[in-house]
């Protein structure tokens, strides 16, 4: 296993035990998110944030809800990379994604491929979105 994949693979680990609280729990207390992600508005990226999947259907305020959530993230997982040194904010934001994906995208909520493309997931889990998903 090399050095990058090691680092995220502890990384999900320390992801998936501190980050549980800013998950997807962070939009179900907000009605309006929560309806963005099941209408298809919304959708959990790649990069471990929340991204605009139909821009044509995102008012301002749903715009500015999703910069607010990809703020609080953020916030989460600058504070989870300096409490597990070495970890980097983008790799405990990718072992987040890896967390959501495997854990909490539910059938007929949008994700980002690991090529950048909106996909709707099914019956069955996503695949993950990076190589360096531990599985």
């Amino acid at each position: 296993m090399s050095k990058t994949k090691f680092r995220i693979a502890v990384a999900a680990i320390l992801a998936g035990a501190a980050l549980a609280g800013v998950a997807i729990a962070q939009s179900g207390p907000d009605p309006v998110l929560a309806d963005a992600r099941a209408t298809g508005i919304v959708g959990e990226q790649a990069d471990g944030y929340v991204g605009v999947v139909d821009a044509a259907r995102a008012n301002a305020d749903i715009q500015a809800r999703v910069q607010s959530l990809n703020t609080r993230r953020r916030a989460a997982f600058t504070r989870r990379a300096q409490d597990n040194p070495p970890a980097t904010v983008d790799e405990m934001a990718i072992a987040f994604a890896c967390e959501v994906y495997a854990t909490q995208l539910e059938s007929g909520w949008y994700y980002e491929d690991a090529s950048g493309a909106w996909r709707q997931r099914g019956a069955s889990a996503p695949p993950p979105p990076s190589p360096t998903c531990a599985r």
